[in-house]
């Protein structure tokens, strides 16, 4: 019996967490008459729900923002996405 214990560092981790970030939502194959289709990334689907949702609470669901406003939202969005996708890869 093998009682070893596999051991998985930081950067491992935070590398599954962006590989697995740049994998395809809704991927479609070629069907030979059409190119094949990605569709957005992990990464890029739990960044549009954050920044839906931030936006949300952070507005009271009306956007009068300015660009400097947005744009700190925006960082945001990609930076708890991130966050979940290294959480997730735990």
């Amino acid at each position: 019996m093998n009682d070893k214990v596999e051991t998985v560092s930081a950067d491992e981790k935070l590398s599954s967490a962006e590989s697995n970030g740049r994998m395809p939502v809704h991927a479609v194959p070629s069907d030979g008459m059409h190119a094949p289709y990605d569709g957005i990334t992990k990464r890029e689907l739990f960044a549009i729900h954050m920044m839906a949702s931030i936006c949300t609470t952070h507005s009271g669901g009306s956007i009068n923002a300015n660009d400097s406003d947005l744009e700190y939202l925006s960082e945001k969005a990609v930076r708890s996405a991130d966050a979940l996708l290294k959480e997730l890869a735990k």
